[in-house]
């Protein structure tokens, strides 16, 4: 093996598809962990699937 183990991607297309996603705000590296209020459980999960949390995490 001559490089990363990344499967079977290659990349010379990956590395540059994820930093398209960093900067137009899809991929938020920035902030991997956002923290919800039980009474917000339903904006979390919306928040996850629009690509706003990476991680959404419910505090009660």
């Amino acid at each position: 093996m001559t490089g990363p183990p990344l499967g079977d991607a290659g990349t010379r297309a990956v590395i540059p598809a994820l930093v398209q996603l960093v900067r137009s705000g899809r991929l938020p590296v920035g902030r991997p962990i956002s923290h919800y209020p039980f009474d917000d459980i339903d904006r979390a999960a919306q928040d996850m699937v629009a690509g706003k949390a990476i991680e959404p995490v419910i505090t009660f």
